[in-house]
């Protein structure tokens, strides 16, 4: 588990669409890392699925809902994620680049700096 991958009980990978985050070997990658850990483990979570499934990593591509929670969007809009969209799966892009700037604008979480 990282920012924006998971693994379900069944041993599948879940990459989160439409974002990235810093990698846990990095310090703010490893608070990232936590809070998505806090956000989903032992929790149900349904995964929405866009055009394209799988990625070339085998790994399940997916918006991640936790109750109300839209995972891919919090993470954005904290500024714990960056929007990395790859088409086809584009269906949330304008809503993560609009949660995108506010984040930038108040300099939440990555873009606190500068």
């Amino acid at each position: 588990m990282d920012g924006d991958t998971i693994e379900l009980s069944t041993g599948e990978r879940v990459r989160y669409i439409g974002i990235d985050t810093v990698e846990p070997t990095d310090r703010l990658g490893k608070v990232i890392t936590e809070f998505n850990r806090y956000l989903i483990e032992g929790k149900d979570i349904r995964l929405e699925f866009d055009i394209e499934k799988y990625d070339k990593y085998n790994r399940l591509l997916a918006y991640v809902y936790v109750d109300d929670i839209f995972v891919n969007a919090t993470l954005v809009e904290r500024g714990l994620a960056e929007v990395m969209t790859v088409p086809p799966n584009v269906r949330h892009r304008r809503h993560f680049q609009q949660l995108q700037e506010k984040a930038r604008k108040s300099k939440r979480g990555i873009w606190s700096k500068g």
